[in-house]
């Protein structure tokens, strides 16, 4: 029995249930069922989560756990094993995430599981297209409150998210750009400590400098009389 018309019904006028699905969420201990609804506003899109009943017929019978935005900080990936991938009517594990969170997903085998996922990866395409264009996301906030019943669990509202996410980025950036200062820094340092060591002229005085000149300059006249002197006692 299709189930998307409860998604439907639990989404304001504005928002339009583009697919649903189910499938189970993954993790250490066990499988829990979903139903995941690809949810369209304006031109942005997000994946819905909800808990539910075994069959969903109303918005009653669901009750949203999570949102995941469909942006540039979204992914998704196929992570079926080979073995898996192997076997004929096996089905298809996918991981969702956005930012640090993800969910490892079991979908059904057949078409609608591989509808569901071309029309996210679609949406996820759309907004790689455009990254100059970024999502606000302001529609799902208003799903924070409850409407019609769902969205019980408290969702972080996504600008704070994402103000929280560019804070981060901005001070990996300014630490990179002062430890670069400081290697850049403690680099010409030494190159002037080589150079200092490497001219000890630099460190002599002129009163030293005056001596050393004079005394080359009595070497070399010591060298030239015992020139002189050999070249007479030869020719004599």
């Amino acid at each position: 029995m299709d189930q998307s018309g409860a998604i439907q019904e639990s989404l304001e006028r504005e928002e339009k249930r583009v697919l649903a699905i189910q499938c189970e969420v993954l993790s250490d201990e066990a499988a829990e069922s979903r139903l995941l609804g690809l949810v369209q506003s304006s031109r942005e899109h997000a994946i819905f989560i909800y808990t539910h009943r075994r069959m969903a017929i109303s918005a009653d019978d669901v009750t949203l756990e999570d949102i995941l935005p469909i942006s540039l900080d979204f992914a998704v990936v196929e992570v079926s094993s080979p073995e898996e991938l192997a076997v004929v009517g096996a089905d298809t594990r996918v991981r969702l995430s956005f930012l640090e969170e993800a969910l490892e997903l079991r979908l059904p085998f057949g078409s609608h599981s591989r509808l569901f996922l071309s029309e996210v990866i679609r949406a996820w395409s759309d907004v790689c297209k455009s990254p100059s264009e970024v999502p606000n996301f302001e529609w799902i906030n208003k799903y924070q409150k409850g409407p019609k019943g769902v969205a019980k669990q408290a969702l972080a509202p996504l600008t704070t998210t994402l103000t929280k996410l560019n804070q981060h980025r901005k001070a990996e950036k300014s630490s990179d750009k002062k430890g670069s200062a400081e290697k850049e820094k403690a680099s010409n340092s030494g190159v002037h400590k080589n150079r200092g060591v490497s001219n000890p002229d630099r460190l002599l005085t002129l009163e030293q400098k005056d001596l050393h000149l004079e005394s080359l300059e009595e070497k070399e006249k010591k060298k030239n009389m015992n020139q002189h002197q050999e070249y007479w006692t030869g020719n004599w």
